[in-house]
Order: structure tokens, then C-alpha cells, then sequence
């Protein structure tokens, strides 16, 4: 999944509004979305084997969809 989708997807998870422009409820999404991203790469641990993983499993991926949440 490329990280702007993911961010979406992530906001989308926490964002619960019964008024769709209630600007509040998605900065609230917004925030806790950052923070389960700031989690991720805070464990993130090189591969054992010492090779570079790509995908969901490479820090820069989630360095990435960080961006993207924080510009939706």
C-alpha cells in the first residue's frame, strides 16, 4: 500500500463523525493516527539478516505516510 493510501486508511480508523465537517473530529483522527505511526517507528528494528526490507516493514515507509497524514 503506498504511504499516502495508508494514511488515509489510518485517519479513516479513528475518524467517527456523524457530521462531516466537524474540522475537530478529524484533527483528533489525524493526531492519534501520528501517534500509532511515532509507535511503529519507534520499534522499528533493522532486519536480522542485515538486508533492507521494503514495503510496510521499512522505517522510511512509515516516515512517509507520517508526511501524508500530517498534510490531509
Amino acid at each position: 500500500m503506498k504511504p499516502k493510501e495508508k494514511a488515509k486508511e489510518l485517519v479513516g480508523r479513528f475518524y467517527v463523525s456523524k457530521i462531516s465537517t466537524n474540522r475537530l473530529r478529524k484533527e483528533e483522527s489525524k493526531q492519534c493516527a501520528l501517534i500509532c505511526v511515532d509507535v511503529r517507528i519507534d520499534a522499528y528494528t533493522c532486519p536480522p539478516n542485515g538486508g533492507v526490507q521494503w514495503g510496510e516493514d521499512n522505517e522510511e515507509y512509515w516516515q512517509k505516510v507520517k508526511t501524508e497524514i500530517e498534510k490531509l
